[in-house]
């Protein structure tokens, strides 16, 4: 997607929030509205693995990850 085309940013600043970062960015990437840019913003020092590995798997393909 082209910065053109984007409509929508959606920015999640997180910290310590775990729990609900993985549902809030899944949720975001479900919508069938799909011109929108996803940035989250996280100053959590050390994420569990779960958390992390979703990151890692996600992270520049679906999202911006800051």
């Amino acid at each position: 997607m082209t910065k053109q085309s984007i409509e929508i940013s959606v920015i999640i600043p997180t910290y310590n929030r775990e729990e609900v970062l993985i549902r809030t960015i899944q949720s975001v990437l479900k919508q069938n509205f799909k011109k929108y840019e996803l940035i989250v913003v996280d100053q959590t020092e050390k994420h569990n693995i779960k958390t992390q590995q979703f990151i890692e798997k996600n992270a520049d393909k679906k999202f911006q990850y800051y």
